[in-house]
C-alpha cells in the first residue's frame, strides 16, 4: 500500500509542476520532464536524486514528503520523521498530508513508538478515501495489540 501511495504521490507532485512522462524500469519509477531525468525509488540514491530533481522547490512541503518517504526506506527513521512533520507543517494538500502521516506511521511502528503510530493511523483513517480504511483498520489492530504486548514486557520486567 505505502509503494502505491507513494507512486500516485510522485504522479501528482510532477503533473502539478512540470512536463511529465512516467515510466517503470524494472523496480524504479523514472520520472522524465522537458528539462531533466529524474529517477525516484525504493533505494538508496533515490533520496538524493529526487532531492537533485526538486532543487528549484527548496521549500516544498512535496520534497520533505518524499524524502522523508525515501529516508524510511532506507532505515534512516529520525530523518524520515523529521522531513515528514516538515512536510505536515508546510502544506494543506491532502496527498502531501497521507504521503507524510503513512511515512511517519511507519517510522514509529519500526521504532517501536505504537501509541504514535496508533495516532497516525486514526488520522488516515479519517482523511483518506474509504476503500483504504479497512486495510488501515487492519493495521490499527496489529499496532494496539503490539502495544499490548510491549507493555505486558513492560510490566513483568517490573
Amino acid at each position: 500500500m505505502k509503494k502505491l501511495m507513494y507512486i500516485f504521490f510522485l504522479m501528482y507532485i510532477f503533473l502539478n509542476v512540470c512536463d511529465l512522462c512516467i515510466s517503470k524500469e524494472e523496480e524504479n519509477i523514472v520520472l522524465k520532464t522537458h528539462d531533466n531525468i529524474v529517477v525516484a525509488g525504493p533505494n538508496e540514491q533515490s533520496v538524493e536524486r529526487f532531492i537533485e530533481g526538486l532543487k528549484k522547490y527548496e521549500n516544498s512541503a512535496d520534497k520533505y514528503a518524499v524524502r522523508g518517504s525515501d529516508y524510511y526506506d532506507v532505515g534512516e527513521y529520525k530523518k524520515a520523521e523529521e522531513e515528514s512533520l516538515k512536510a505536515i507543517k508546510l502544506t494543506k494538500n491532502s496527498f502531501t498530508l497521507v504521503t507524510a502521516h503513512s511515512t511517519l506511521a511507519d517510522v514509529y511502528e519500526v521504532t517501536k513508538r505504537y501509541e504514535l503510530a496508533i495516532k497516525e493511523i486514526d488520522w488516515l483513517i479519517k482523511n483518506v478515501h474509504k476503500r483504504a480504511i479497512p486495510d488501515l483498520e487492519k493495521k490499527k489492530k496489529e499496532l494496539q495489540n503490539l502495544l499490548a504486548k510491549k507493555s505486558q514486557e513492560e510490566n513483568k520486567s517490573k
